[in-house]
């Protein structure tokens, strides 16, 4: 690691049932990089059980009980405003119960160990999937919602209030 990189201390994940076995290779790909911190997992308990068959080490749930109807308008078809704001749970429990975390989408699979690129409080990534940014940023954000790091214990709660 280089000196100013920070050491991640655990891994948040929403995660539903249509997307339990992708949150099971997550894991397994983050064990094989020799990451052996907590998995915060906010899911339903279909993924939960899912989870429950498999030796993945320290995997902690938290049922997300029912998804609240959020009264935002729609941009877009991708983003569900209810799951959004699970992230935002999910967050500030790794940030409270182990200082900081990493959040990451359930289908996303690691090749490589990232915190060498952790230098910051709080560290975000932008959109790579469109070519005109600028403009396609009004319609779907300017950075990605499913991979970001945080030690802030305010950013999730600020989150919420954006």
């Amino acid at each position: 690691m280089l000196a100013n990189s920070q050491e991640i201390r655990s891994f948040s994940v929403v995660a539903t049932s249509p997307c339990h076995r992708e949150t099971a290779l997550l894991i397994y790909s983050a064990r094989l990089l020799g990451y052996h911190c907590p998995f915060l997992v906010v899911c339903d308990k279909e993924t939960e059980s899912h989870l429950n068959q498999y030796d993945l080490g320290d995997v902690v749930t938290r049922d997300m009980g029912e998804l609240e109807s959020v009264n935002i308008p729609k941009h877009n078809e991708l983003h569900n405003a209810s799951v959004i704001l699970k992230k935002m749970d999910a967050i500030q429990w790794g940030v409270n119960q182990c200082g900081n975390t990493m959040f990451l989408d359930a289908d996303i699979v690691l090749l490589k160990r990232i915190e060498h690129e952790i230098s910051q409080p709080t560290m975000l990534s932008p959109h790579y999937h469109t070519v005109d940014r600028l403009h396609e940023g009004d319609r779907y954000g300017g950075f990605n919602a499913g991979y970001l790091f945080t030690k802030e214990p305010d950013l999730a709660e600020r989150w919420r209030w954006l």
